[in-house]
């Protein structure tokens, strides 16, 4: 079950935990888990998603998400992440072949968001970043986070 905390954090704390965080990278670097995923939305105007997928050596799985639209507040929401829940993300990384992504998509514009969704097992991490992805595995793995966190997907 989600915990949503109605205390939400004020702009000042939003910022400092994007600083802290530097990119989506951080939350999947310096996690302490086993493994990890993440996606990073930043779309036009300032609207910024973060969504990180753990599972700890022990099994457990966590989800831990925060989201700022351009013009509404920012949520945040922990919450632990079922068995089901993570063979989806796999399937999902699997289909989408995550580990041979570019790191970089040929899309680019001026509007609309930028995608990056990253991975890391132990040591080993990989990033790929594409401009409004829209369509295919990429844009159904970057979908999956969204939903595992009750965002809806053009709330980037």
């Amino acid at each position: 079950m989600a915990e949503e905390t109605n205390d939400l954090p004020s702009a000042e704390e939003f910022e400092r935990f994007l600083r802290e965080s530097e990119l989506q990278r951080s939350l999947v670097v310096k996690s302490e888990a086993a493994e990890a995923y993440g996606l990073r939305s930043e779309g036009a105007f300032g609207a910024l998603t973060t969504v990180c997928i753990e599972r700890a050596a022990d099994g457990r799985i966590t989800m831990t998400a925060m989201s700022r639209g351009a013009w509404s507040p920012a949520r945040r929401i922990c919450m632990a992440l079922t068995t089901a829940d993570w063979g989806r993300l796999q399937a999902a990384l699997n289909r989408a072949d995550f580990w041979a992504l570019p790191e970089q998509h040929n899309r680019f514009g001026l509007d609309g968001w930028d995608w990056t969704i990253e991975g890391r097992q132990g040591a080993r991490y990989h990033a790929s970043t594409c401009w409004v992805p829209d369509t295919g595995t990429y844009f159904d793995l970057g979908r999956l986070f969204l939903e595992l966190a009750g965002f809806e997907p053009n709330e980037p």
